[in-house]
């Protein structure tokens, strides 16, 4: 397989990830509590579809837990804005307080 068929493979699998783990409302993982799709999960963070699915297979924060610290993870893994991604956290766990 040439290396532009394993990335839109790639990219297949992990849209695919997302979106059973986004079926499965799992709140542990970010696509489990992301309410809206991968594309605009893309949007919001400034991402290819193929990081956002990666970034909703990632652990979601804890409700108590330090946004920033978990967002500066995040951008360190996958070189995003870290602001973006303390956004995406206070969302997530506003929707584990106060339900989906």
């Amino acid at each position: 397989m040439s290396l532009d068929g394993d990335l839109a493979l790639r990219r297949r699998i992990l849209e695919r990830a997302f979106a059973r783990a986004q079926a499965l409302d799992d709140p542990f993982f970010v696509a489990g509590r992301w309410p809206a799709t991968l594309g605009e999960l893309a949007s919001a963070l400034g991402c290819t579809r193929a990081t956002a699915a990666e970034i909703g297979l990632c652990r979601a924060p804890a409700p108590a837990e330090d946004i920033p610290a978990w967002a500066l993870a995040l951008a360190a893994r996958f070189g995003l804005d870290q602001e973006r991604l303390e956004a995406l956290g206070r969302r997530l766990t506003k929707s584990v307080s106060v339900g989906r």
